[in-house]
């Protein structure tokens, strides 16, 4: 009878301790069950706030900053140079500003891939991010002068030490801030730098054996533009675009 009443306790026991570690488990499941629920919500709230919200202001914001940045270029460069200057025909000019907008996305692209690079790929993104930014802030004064989009490369090209460290502000704020404030801080340098580009007068580095003269910075860019031109333009025609060439001399001083 002691025997059959130790092994009914030890069933018992056992009994409660596998009762214990089931109703643990169970806790336990339904703890990280309502964990996942929680963390798939807030993802899904910040997703939802971030495409309803941001991205629609940022975009709007994007679209009047491009229209304002066109108006205050205007007024400072009549202010400062006189009245804006266009001889080319509307034809040359929509070309010109078709290959400008694909060179730059490839660049803009080539950028994104050179930050891929370990170790060095972060300075390296810096830098090209830097000509790109650059090229904006003086195209808006190169369209109001009438330069070809030849020239402007070319001239760009030639003062690459210069672009380089013009742009150096931009870059290292879109960059090294977190993305939409960098965004609102990018929003009020870059008028700044355009500015300062249609007041300014680029000034050309002293060539020497370790720094080159000029720097076709944007020949990838270029390169992926006549392979895009090849493509689509008819075969039996000569394909015609305003691919630059660096030369040794700059042009003419309209920028000054």
């Amino acid at each position: 009878i002691e025997v059959e009443a130790q092994d009914a306790e030890a069933v018992l026991e056992a009994e409660g301790t596998l009762d214990a570690f089931s109703e643990a488990g169970i806790g336990n499941a339904f703890d990280e069950y309502f964990r996942v629920v929680e963390d798939g919500i807030d993802n899904l709230t910040s997703v939802i706030f971030t495409f309803a919200w941001l991205v629609p202001m940022y975009a709007l914001s994007f679209m009047l900053n491009t229209v304002w940045y066109r108006e205050i270029a205007e007024q400072v460069f009549q202010q400062e140079k006189g009245r804006l200057r266009g001889n080319e025909s509307v034809a040359a000019i929509l070309r010109d500003e078709i290959y400008r907008l694909l060179l730059m996305t490839w660049s803009t692209v080539l950028a994104f891939l050179l930050s891929l690079i370990p170790l060095v790929g972060t300075p390296l993104c810096l830098f090209y991010t830097s000509w790109i930014y650059a090229f904006y802030c003086f195209d808006y004064r190169w369209t109001m002068q009438g330069w070809s989009f030849q020239k402007r490369l070319v001239f760009f090209q030639e003062h690459w030490v210069y672009m380089l460290g013009f742009g150096m502000p931009c870059s290292i704020v879109t960059m090294w801030v977190p993305q939409f404030v960098g965004y609102g801080l990018y929003a009020m340098v870059f008028p700044i730098c355009m500015i300062l580009a249609i007041i300014g007068t680029p000034v050309k580095h002293r060539k020497t054996q370790h720094v080159p003269e000029a720097i076709r910075m944007f020949f990838p860019g270029e390169l992926m533009n006549l392979a895009l031109l090849k493509m689509i333009a008819p075969r039996n025609k000569p394909i015609s675009n305003p691919k630059p060439t660096c030369s040794s001399q700059s042009p003419s001083s309209g920028h000054s």
